[in-house]
């Protein structure tokens, strides 16, 4: 087959996989293309989900995988792209440039390491994963309440409470609002 009619080809089932308005017809033309290249933008781009996930399932390559993951249009085909992806480097690169606070945020979950965590805190695209990742401390690190599932994140609400509770407390400032020296005395 000529070079033109196959670029052509390929094209027109990239269109017909990419158009929201038959998921039939976008599967079968999803069945016609075998490049990753082309199922990782069918999977990033697609508006209908079972089509995106559809050309995911069939990507292998984890930095396509990653792409997917940090850009696709859909919810759940960026979370199930991160559910793929095994590689840490790539989860970092994930919570690092991700727009999208769903998938970056549990990209952010699952790193560990300090330096990751640092780089997410000083670098990351999204400003509120920027925020969690100065929230967490190391690994290893005592948790603030009982019971609490297993979380790395550090309990500033708890010690604010506790400042606040300190200075509720303090000879200067009583509970009604006014100071103590201002208060009637018994």
């Amino acid at each position: 087959m000529d070079e033109g009619v196959r670029a052509e080809a390929r094209k027109l089932l990239m269109d017909l996989a990419t158009d929201g308005s038959d998921e039939a017809e976008a599967l079968d033309a999803l069945a016609g293309l075998d490049d990753e290249r082309d199922l990782a933008v069918i999977a990033r781009t697609s508006d209908a989900e079972a089509v995106g996930l559809a050309a995911l399932r069939r990507v292998s390559a984890p930095r396509l995988i990653g792409t997917v993951a940090g850009r696709a249009v859909g919810g759940g085909v960026r979370l199930a792209a991160l559910a793929l992806i095994t590689d840490p480097a790539e989860r970092l690169l994930v919570a690092l440039n991700s727009e999208h606070k769903d998938v970056a945020l549990s990209a952010l979950d699952t790193l560990s390491e300090a330096e990751a965590l640092e780089q997410v805190a000083n670098r990351a695209r999204n400003k509120l994963v920027a925020r969690r990742a100065r929230a967490f401390e190391p690994s290893g690190a005592v948790h603030c309440s009982r019971g609490a599932p297993p979380r790395r994140w550090r309990c500033r609400a708890k010690s604010g409470l506790r400042s606040l509770c300190r200075r509720l407390s303090s000879p200067r400032c009583s509970p009604s609002g006014t100071s103590e020296e201002s208060a009637p005395r018994r």
